[in-house]
């Protein structure tokens, strides 16, 4: 289990404390005092309708948000998904752009996504990231003042609009959980709003940021082989950016190049283990590839300590996952490591980070091609 995967469930326990609290709290308590329906049944129904309204308002606040800040800060809209329904634009063959809607497509996101890219010189993702909180906001001020000018009693009678009071106290507790996991300072599952802001401290990760916008643009475009930009001035966020590159030239064999690149992160004091971790992993993979296996092997070993090779093991990602095939493949010959290797693939491509599953899926392809090869290599 990585760090994000921590986060992740520390985030989602935190949103059902919340849920358990105002359930028990708020609304089971005007359930019993009568406020709401005398049958249990419509109570049971209340309270589904009022969480699914809850979650697709607040659902279209955040990528709604999203659509209105890309427009301020200088984007173009490619793609708009809510709950699988997906408006997206295709580039044709003339250059110009079709708009179409597909159902059920996949995203990444707790319930939609917004990708887009920029038009604007430099554009501003402040606007993207921050006008949905704008959105909550507005919302829980509304919300508010409902419950508040809505009594539980009229003359001592329970108020007819007690509906209307109790779904708006539901609806602003979706409301919170949708914050909290949005704007957790930190990475969890996907990309969230949060972890945009707290990159958003430096200036130069507000230009790898749009760089990494320009990337999912043009692989939502289907717009293949453009030079991606390799940032000088690292930092976490503009060495995961600087490996869109490297995966790039992995694709196409130009190893040097990435190698190149991959060093510089390698040899940056700057930067966490973990970043410096995957680059090591990419220039193993490369080694494993292109280098005998005695080479090969030998630089595994004298790259990664004991307590990182057991972190390789347990595969995380499909990065490691390929690494650790081939290692196993070429150097140890474990056929059992093998398959245990292609047990895994499915799932872990699954949770790869957008615009990479693809390409991560090609590399490991070419990894048990390579190890095919050298298994019906004749033997001397």
């Amino acid at each position: 289990m990585n760090k994000e995967d921590v986060l992740s469930i520390i985030v989602y326990v935190s949103i059902v404390a919340v849920a358990l609290i105002v359930g028990f709290s708020v609304l089971q308590p005007a359930i019993v005092n009568g406020y709401l329906f005398r049958d249990t049944g419509d109570n049971v129904l209340f309270t589904i309708v009022s969480i699914l309204v809850g979650i697709v308002i607040n659902a279209v606040f955040v990528e709604g948000g999203h659509v209105i800040g890309a427009k301020l800060g200088g984007y173009k809209i490619i793609k708009f998904n809510i709950f699988g329904f997906c408006y997206y634009k295709k580039k044709q063959e003339d250059g110009t752009f079709k708009s179409k809607f597909k159902f059920p497509k996949s995203f990444d996101g707790l319930t939609g996504e917004t990708v887009v890219i920029p038009t604007k010189n430099p554009a501003n993702p402040v606007y993207f990231v921050l006008t949905p909180l704008v959105l909550f906001l507005i919302e829980a001020v509304v919300m508010y003042v409902l419950i508040v000018l809505i009594p539980d009693r009229i003359n001592g009678t329970a108020n007819d609009l007690n509906w209307l009071k109790y779904g708006s106290i539901v609806i602003t507790t979706i409301a919170l959980m949708f914050f909290l996991y949005n704007y957790f300072p930190a990475h969890l599952d996907c990309l969230n709003d949060g972890y945009r802001l707290s990159l958003f401290t430096k200036r130069i990760n507000v230009q790898a940021y749009n760089e990494y916008l320009t990337v999912l643009g043009l692989e939502q475009i289907e717009e293949k082989d453009k030079e991606f930009r390799v940032f000088d001035e690292l930092t976490d966020f503009t060495a995961d950016v600087n490996m869109l590159t490297v995966y790039q030239k992995t694709l196409h064999e130009e190893y040097e190049k990435a190698i190149e690149i991959l060093d510089k992160i390698i040899e940056s004091p700057k930067l966490s283990r973990y970043t410096v971790l995957d680059a090591k992993l990419h220039k193993a993979y490369i080694y494993l590839m292109t280098k005998l296996p005695e080479e090969a092997g030998e630089f595994y070993k004298a790259s990664f300590s004991s307590e990182e090779r057991k972190y390789v093991k347990k595969v995380f990602s499909m990065l490691s996952l390929r690494t650790y095939l081939l290692y196993e493949g070429l150097v140890e010959c474990s056929q059992s490591e093998v398959e245990y290797c292609k047990s895994k693939v499915k799932k872990i491509k699954d949770s790869e980070q957008v615009g990479l599953a693809n390409v991560e899926e090609k590399l490991f392809q070419r990894a048990l091609a390579k190890i095919e090869e050298k298994r019906v290599e004749p033997q001397e």
